[in-house]
């Protein structure tokens, strides 16, 4: 498979994650069969959480009918990490090491601005707590934190430039 997003946590399943991916084939036994389409992994988090977009990995699991009425193939269950680990591309590498580094600066302040401020920035929504995505939710502002995300930093990043250009503190 290939993935495509982010692992994102499961709050409600402990230690595991819901893992976006594309179906590349599918071994059993001698036989191979070339497949494409869009899959679930629900895994472990050891293993599987560190992944990166575009990351190619080998996995053994339990196939299942999808968890959704869209088009995803299936949902499959794993019990362990990848069996082979592909490189993630540099442009994937290098966002992933940006998001790491924005969330370990965002540390510093409590737990809820945290894990919002990567979120309403670069559309990090991993350290987001249960509480605040529902209040995100329930207010209907999800989408600020998703593609509006780097939105927002793009215009703070114009309004910086300029502030600048014109000599303001």
């Amino acid at each position: 498979i290939a993935i495509a997003d982010d692992p994102q946590k499961l709050a409600s399943f402990g230690r595991r994650v819901r893992v976006d991916a594309h179906l590349r084939e599918i071994r059993k036994a001698t036989e191979t069969v070339h497949a494409s389409g869009s899959i679930i992994v629900l895994a472990p988090s050891d293993g599987w959480s560190g992944l990166l977009p575009g990351q190619e990995v080998v996995l053994r699991g339990q196939v299942s009918p999808p968890m959704h009425r869209d088009l995803t193939l299936a949902t499959v269950r794993v019990s362990g990490p990848p069996s082979e680990v592909g490189p993630a591309p540099p442009h994937q590498r290098w966002a992933g090491a940006l998001r790491a580094r924005f969330t370990a600066v965002a540390a510093v302040l409590p737990p809820d601005e945290a894990g919002l401020l990567p979120g309403l920035v670069v559309g990090d929504t991993s350290s987001l707590s249960a509480e605040v995505k529902d209040d995100f939710t329930t207010t209907g502002l999800t989408h600020l934190t998703a593609v509006s995300g780097a939105n927002v930093s793009i215009l703070l990043g114009a309004v910086l430039l300029l502030v600048r250009a014109l000599g303001l503190g």
